[in-house]
């Protein structure tokens, strides 16, 4: 028989582990919608996690979507880390803002944006591990390393943009034109914890 006491202390245990589980349930997985603006030639960087960054890099040809990490690695620098999770890697993919590979102004306002990114530095780290192998491999190896990519626990990203002002083309840029600025919505899906699988 239990005594009162350990009744009452049990029942508080349950109810305790009840709020818990409750709380998680409620804040995982999370989303982190933001909206912005940036002109040509400048950045624009959102934190959306303890740990990772938004980042619009600016470059000639427009912006491309950047993942980075709070930290700097051993060499000072900010690697992508959503770039082995989203191919093609030798064409237009969903992390270009950019008037590159035939696309004009135009083409790049009205391109879908979906893309993944791993949820910390362990798991871009073997993210891009199975990159590197992809890169190396034929044949079944070459299969192997897809699905496993396509496979790998990450968070997704959407960006949409609702606003711009574009630039005629000339001579100097191909015909192509340019974005001279835009305005965009995006939102930041981070699941629930799930720890990456060794490559």
């Amino acid at each position: 028989m239990f005594s009162a006491g350990r009744l009452i202390s049990f029942a508080l245990m349950v109810t305790l582990s009840s709020v818990a589980f409750q709380a998680e349930s409620e804040t995982c997985p999370s989303s982190v919608a933001f909206s912005g603006e940036v002109r040509r030639g400048i950045n624009y960087d959102y934190k959306i996690s303890s740990n990772l960054r938004f980042h619009l890099r600016t470059a000639d040809d427009g912006w491309y979507i950047e993942i980075l990490p709070e930290k700097p690695g051993e060499d000072g620098k900010y690697p992508d880390l959503a770039w082995p999770l989203n191919p093609p890697y030798r064409g237009y993919n969903a992390l270009n803002v950019s008037v590159s590979y035939d696309f004009t102004p135009k083409d790049v306002i009205a391109y879908p944006r979906k893309f993944r990114f791993p949820l910390d530095e362990v798991d871009a780290k073997q993210a891009f591990q199975l990159y590197e192998k992809l890169e190396s491999s034929t044949g079944g190896e070459l299969e192997e390393a897809e699905k496993k990519l396509d496979r790998f626990p990450s968070g997704t990203g959407h960006f949409v943009i609702i606003g711009s002002q574009l630039s005629p083309g000339g001579p100097a840029n191909q015909n192509r034109g340019r974005i001279e600025w835009l305005k965009f919505e995006a939102n930041m899906i981070l699941p629930c914890r799930t720890a990456a699988k060794k490559p």
